[in-house]
């Protein structure tokens, strides 16, 4: 028998619950759920059958199991999985009140009349000034003046810093425009392998100064605007003794797997033979397991189709 504390939570619960969005104040996925199955498809018992007690056989694509236990058709099975996926597991997530975020490009490549125009964008980066006043102190030898020096060599240091940092992503700009044209032109689709190390060489710089030059900068192509980061890739040897770029590997990987039959769809192997086969990539099962991994494509298994 509830308490009137445990009765007076149960009534605010069903009250917050009859609230919009529908799913609101559940104590658990299921439940979350089974409100909005009541509400959307409430003359559909099995929908909440499958809700309530097989919700992780549906996750497991187990629709023989399914069809077995409810004693229904497959095709029944795919309407009920096509149901649920049109509720919503977190019904409050659009409910947010977070103003949007922009990326302000730290270097501009634009397009004139075929040729492609780099330029840096720091005018939001606060300047450093000298004030002049002091400058008369530097000449003296007192404790005061030596005080002024000290710090004089620090702006100047800095100043300096500020201007190599400028040149380093301008020449990396210039190697993006050399390297990249096809990409600048066409999107990512295009993107030709280029790893950290090429550019380095090619500006003659240690690879670590070009990563910590690029790290978290943000750039403004023809082709839009992303970190700098986007365009250095590994690369996958081909047949020819050429590279291709991870990121156009990941866009044919997506682009094979939205044209595959949902009936038969393919293995990982499968994907790796046929790119080796048809595109002279050569790319191992597990690398292809990441790559769709991280353009969050479900495995074969859970790719494939009821009927």
């Amino acid at each position: 028998m509830l308490s009137t504390n445990e009765e007076t939570v149960e009534h605010c619960v069903e009250i917050l619950q009859d609230l919009e969005p529908i799913g609101i104040g559940a104590r658990d996925l299921t439940e979350c759920l089974l409100l909005q199955a009541q509400a959307y498809y409430p003359d559909d018992k099995h929908v909440e059958l499958v809700i309530r007690d097989h919700l992780a056989l549906l996750a497991n694509q187990k629709w023989q199991n399914i069809a077995r236990t409810l004693n229904i058709t497959l095709k029944d099975v795919k309407k009920i999985a096509e149901q649920i996926q049109t509720l919503n597991p977190k019904p409050c997530a659009r409910m947010n009140n977070a103003t949007a975020s922009y990326l302000y490009p730290d270097i501009t490549i634009e397009e004139d009349n075929g040729n492609y125009i780099v330029s840096l964008n720091d005018n939001y980066i606060p300047k450093i000034h000298l004030n002049q006043e002091y400058m008369p102190l530097l000449k003296g030898k007192n404790e005061t003046s030596k005080y002024v020096n000290q710090n004089y060599k620090k702006y100047m240091w800095l100043i300096n810093s500020i201007e190599q940092r400028r040149n380093t992503i301008l020449k990396i700009a210039k190697v993006i425009v050399k390297k990249q044209r096809d990409f600048l032109k066409n999107g990512f689709a295009s993107l030709q392998a280029m790893t950290l190390k090429e550019v380095a060489d090619e500006i003659e710089m240690h690879e670590s100064t070009v990563s910590r030059a690029t790290s978290n900068k943000v750039i403004r192509t023809p082709a839009g605007s992303f970190e700098m980061s986007r365009l250095f890739t590994s690369c996958l040897g081909k047949s020819d003794g050429s590279n291709a770029s991870s990121a156009k590997v990941k866009i044919l990987l997506k682009e094979f797997i939205d044209k595959e039959d949902k009936k038969k769809p393919y293995s990982d192997q499968k994907i790796a033979d046929y790119f080796k086969l048809e595109n002279g990539i050569t790319i191992s099962r597990r690398t292809v397991a990441k790559y769709r991994e991280e353009l969050n494509i479900l495995s074969s298994a859970k790719r494939k189709d009821i009927v």
